[in-house]
């Protein structure tokens, strides 16, 4: 028997009869008597108990009714005030008969209407499950009595899904609050309400013209909580506002819980306003100068504008020192780099799980008071984490604390280890999202170093406490004076610092300001190392005291050291510069003033080189006979060598200027393109005397006998050069050649060559030049097979004879002009090739 059969009234009429109770084993139902429609954002368990009451029934022997299966009931879960039921499609159908309305309506208005489908007890049939998690349920609230009752045409209680601008009915002046386990609660604003109703005013405001609005006021809502539960001593506005409200019968720490946002409400809306301005981003990327904040007073103006916007002036001050929290991490993921992309954006945006707000269930069980000591009972575990993140941070933070007392901080490098923990990883890793970790696991790190979490390089850190370990035992060090007494590497480290003073990071600046180098000191901070000018004094004036002290400068190796200067490596270093250099330069004349026979040593040794016969050495391909060996150098080349040496070499002429060119055939008449450049005969043989000297020592160098034709120079003597001409023997006058791009390795081997003409090599002759036709006896020979060996035939062809062994050759080294084996085998393969061609008949 259906719902309509039960009535007691007639029809229509009947209305305000009593209705018999269903029972659990009715028949099916049809269609109701009275239309119930939903409220927009009604919660749909509120929406059945609107139905059921309106029916005089319970809403679980209702939903009995409606989830029937074999006279049984297919509920399942615990039904609460708080809760919300999921019902499958067919429950959906029953009771959209039930109210008289069509199911897209129903679709439309109650958000939870087909969100999830219920767990069954029978695998057939209409179902119905309560949930009441957070996970499920969304934040909710009741609905105002006075528009509730304009909407539904009767003083109903009903529950709605409440978004955080829905909360402040401004008609009414109520704040719906939602209650843990009952049905909700009404308040009325106090004093009117203006606060609030401004608030939520300016809260749609935002919602119409800002992208970012909901995002922001999430963001707004986690960081006006943080203030909430810190409890700041100079914090008067929101406990009045607490106090004007009155909590009536409920517990103190309770109320507390249930009315934080209610209370602040209207500096959340005024944050959230701020945050999401986008001028305002962007005044705080320019004021960050492209870094990181290591806590909120490195952005002042985000300090400013946040006292601003609450009406509180002394909350820089208070919020100057945080490294944590929800506004530290949207500051550190608005001024980072990755901020231009839309994941940047999307990270801004997001806040991290430690910071979000707690249902208000687990809220509840953890502020819940436990005794007169405000001890609190621990709740359940913040959604988010687990509990293999809480072991692995306690057992990373007691080896941090390990390390922290062997060495007095945290700067560790990335493959630091502490026994067999890697630490260095495990901080890297928890350094890596530092600004979402939990205020808790924050203050436990910073107990064991303050600056465990720089943004600047770990070896900046570890720099920084060198230098401070030594201005804590000699002082601030003295930047004016470059750094006396410091280490090398230290003092080049501070005086970097002072270079690039305005540039590093605030905080390092007054890390810097803590050991003495403030701004006015980097201004006139000097270098540690002394210049290269005045090292070059230094080293000289020793080098002239040592030529005073002994006459020379000809000192006993490199570890020679003269009043603890030392003297042998400056001095070996000058030299190999002097020796690199094109051309003499200043210093390199200063040493020779100060020691005039600095290079009288080297031209002793070139002396006995040049005089001293060579070893004897036994020629490659030689016949046996002792090899000659030549003595001194007699004659021209004699005399022109030890006039060489005896004199210094000449120094390269300046090339002549415009006025110069063409004033005599005997002078430069200027510089021809390609770095090439046109001289006097008389000047080319000046240059060229050591060149001459051992062009002409070669001659009396004797010839191996075996030695090619080819190879052995021709007694022809050289016609002298009497024209003006060029380097490479060009004219005068002649247009210039290109520059050659492969520099003259070996210019005296090139003059040597031209001047003592060879013949040239032979080229290797051509068969039809010789009087044979076999092949070369360099000529690789073609591999053959097996003497008398045949080929195996192919595709049913008759194979070619066997090749025949060459006929021996004569004396001569030819054969016969009619019969060459050349030809003869040429012919042969020519011959067998056109057989293979042809099909065999």
């Amino acid at each position: 028997m259906g719902v309509a059969d039960q009535q007691t009234g007639q029809g229509m009429g009947g209305r305000n009869r009593k209705l018999a109770p269903l029972g659990a084993g009715s028949m099916p139902l049809a269609g109701g008597v009275w239309r119930m429609a939903p409220l927009r954002g009604e919660m749909t368990q509120s929406f059945l108990s609107r139905v059921a009451a309106r029916y005089g029934v319970r809403l679980r022997d209702l939903l009995a009714a409606i989830a029937e299966v074999g006279g049984l009931s297919n509920v399942t879960g615990q039904t609460r005030l708080d809760s919300e039921v999921y019902l499958n499609r067919q429950a959906r159908d029953r009771v959209s008969q039930l109210c008289r309305v069509p199911e897209h309506h129903l679709r439309q208005a109650l958000p939870a209407w087909a969100q999830e489908e219920p767990r069954k007890r029978f695998a057939a049939g209409p179902a119905a499950q309560f949930h009441h998690t957070a996970e499920k349920v969304v934040p909710w609230g009741p609905a105002c009595p006075e528009c509730a009752a304009r909407s539904a045409g009767r003083v109903e209680g009903a529950r709605l899904y409440l978004k955080p601008h829905q909360r402040v009915c401004a008609l009414h002046r109520r704040w719906l609050m939602q209650v843990p386990g009952t049905a909700g609660r009404v308040v009325r604003l106090p004093a009117g309400g203006e606060q609030w109703v401004q608030a939520h005013r300016r809260h749609a405001r935002l919602l119409r013209h800002s992208s970012v609005a909901a995002e922001a006021f999430e963001v707004a809502a986690a960081v006006t909580a943080s203030w909430w539960w810190q409890a700041w001593p100079r914090e008067h506005v929101w406990p009045s506002r607490l106090r004007s409200l009155g909590s009536g019968r409920m517990d103190t720490e309770v109320w507390r819980v249930l009315a934080r946002e209610l209370v602040t409400y209207p500096e959340t809306v005024a944050l959230a306003t701020l945050l999401a301005d986008d001028g305002f981003r962007q005044c705080l990327i320019a004021d960050a100068r492209g870094h990181v904040p290591f806590r909120l007073a490195d952005l002042p103006v985000l300090l400013s504008a946040v006292e601003r916007c609450v009406g509180r002036p002394w909350y820089g001050e208070q919020l100057a020192d945080e490294t944590s929290g929800p506004l530290f991490a949207w500051a550190y993921q608005c001024v980072r780099p990755p901020r231009r992309t839309r994941h940047g954006e999307q990270a801004m945006w997001a806040v991290a799980p430690a910071h979000r707000l707690r249902p208000l269930v687990d809220e509840l069980a953890t502020r819940i008071s436990a005794g007169a000591g405000e001890q609190k009972v621990e709740g359940k575990r913040l959604r988010g984490l687990n509990r293999q993140s809480d072991e692995s941070f306690t057992a990373g933070l007691a080896h941090a604390g390990q390390y922290v007392r062997e060495h007095g901080n945290l700067a560790v490098q990335k493959d630091t280890m502490v026994g067999s923990f890697r630490l260095g990883e495990w901080l890297h890793n928890v350094q890596t999202r530092a600004w979402a970790l939990s205020p808790d696991r924050v203050r436990a790190l910073t107990v064991l170093d303050p600056w465990w979490n720089v943004p600047w390089s770990v070896q900046w850190q570890r720099s920084y406490y060198r230098a401070r370990d030594h201005a804590a035992v000699d002082g601030p060090p003295d930047a004016a004076a470059g750094f006396a007494g410091t280490a090398v590497l230290n003092g080049e480290w501070l005086y970097l610092q002072c270079t690039q003073y305005d540039a590093l990071h605030l905080e390092q600046q007054r890390l810097l300001a803590d050991i003495g180098v403030t701004a006015e000191a980097a201004r006139t901070a000097r270098p540690r190392r002394a210049s290269m000018r005045a090292r070059f004094e230094t080293g000289l004036a020793h080098a002239r005291a040592y030529a005073t002290e002994h006459g020379h400068l000809a000192v006993s190796g490199k570890r020679a050291v003269h009043e603890g200067y030392p003297l042998g490596a400056w001095l070996g270093a000058q030299r190999s510069k002097a020796h690199r250099a094109a051309r003499p330069t200043e210093r390199s004349q200063g040493l020779r003033r100060a020691d005039l026979r600095q290079h009288q040593h080297a031209l002793r040794a070139a002396r006995r080189r040049l005089h001293r016969p060579p070893r004897p050495r036994a020629r490659r391909g030689s016949s046996g006979r002792s090899p000659v060996h030549r003595g001194p150098v007699a004659g021209a080349a004699g005399r022109m060598d030890h006039r060489m040496l005896a004199a210094p070499p000449p120094r390269r002429a300046a090339p002549p200027s415009p006025a110069q060119e063409g004033a005599g055939p005997e002078r430069d008449v200027g510089r021809a393109p390609g770095r090439v450049r046109i001289r006097a005969a008389a000047s080319d043989r000046s240059r060229l005397r050591g060149t001459a000297a051992g062009a002409l020592a070669s001659r009396h160098r004797p010839r191996h006998p075996h030695q090619p034709p080819h190879l052995r120079p021709h007694s022809a003597e050289r016609a002298p050069r009497t024209a003006l001409t060029h380097r490479r023997g060009r004219q005068v006058g002649s247009p210039p050649q290109p520059a050659r791009r492969t520099p003259d390795l070996y210019p005296a081997a090139r003059r040597a060559a031209a001047r003592d003409p060879v013949d040239p090599p032979r080229p290797r002759p051509r068969p039809d030049e010789r009087d044979h036709l076999a092949p070369h006896p360099r000529s690789p020979q073609p591999a053959r097979g097996p003497r008398g060996a045949r080929s195996r035939p192919r595709g049913g062809r008759r194979p070619g004879p066997a090749p025949q062994p060459p006929p021996a050759r004569q004396p001569g080294g030819c054969h016969p002009v009619g019969d060459t084996a050349g030809s003869a085998s040429r012919r042969g393969r020519r011959g067998q090739s056109r057989r293979c061609r042809r099909p065999h008949p």
